[in-house]
């Protein structure tokens, strides 16, 4: 591990490594019949590693880098990396006015195509945010949060009730 962990500090220099704890399992050896015996064939250890950067382009390298790294020491495995919006808060503000605005407009040409006007707000509700890969068409009632891409998609839902007159 130390191998690896070498190699992640000389290529990110911006970055936090969080080493996880040791976890080791025995393994038994098995009978003619497959059953595991009361005997110790060799011990498992396995061990997280995870990096985080603002730098996402340097991440999604070394991702590639290390799934290509080989050792006659050790079995490694790399996770797909995961991408989150930094300050996600400072967007929804934005995100929640241009939905009221949106649902105000329909309104209008609903109330407008059915003869009437719109009037007063009389209740408001905001949805869940869902945070999608371009062009995607996933939704959930609890919001959705994709991390698998860099480029993402920010839709915010609002419900807004008004007196048509």
């Amino acid at each position: 591990m130390d191998e690896i962990t070498k190699h992640i500090n000389h290529s990110i220099k911006e970055k936090t490594l969080s080493v996880g704890n040791v976890d080791i399992d025995k393994i038994f050896k098995k009978d003619v019949k497959g059953n595991d015996t009361n005997e110790i064939d060799y011990f498992k250890l396995d061990q997280s590693l995870s990096v985080e950067s603002k730098n996402v382009k340097l991440i999604q390298s070394v991702s590639k880098e290390l799934s290509g790294y080989i050792s006659k020491r050790f079995e490694l495995y790399v996770g797909d990396p995961n991408y989150y919006i930094q300050d996600l808060n400072k967007y929804k503000i934005d995100l929640l006015s241009k939905a009221a605005e949106d649902a105000h407009s329909r309104a209008m040409v609903m109330a407008e195509q059915s003869g009437g006007k719109v009037g007063k707000l009389s209740s408001a509700g905001q949805g869940v945010f869902q945070i999608t890969s371009p062009n995607s068409t996933e939704t959930s009632g609890y919001g959705t949060y994709d991390t698998s891409t860099i480029e993402k998609e920010i839709k915010s839902v609002v419900t807004l009730s008004y007196i048509i007159e």
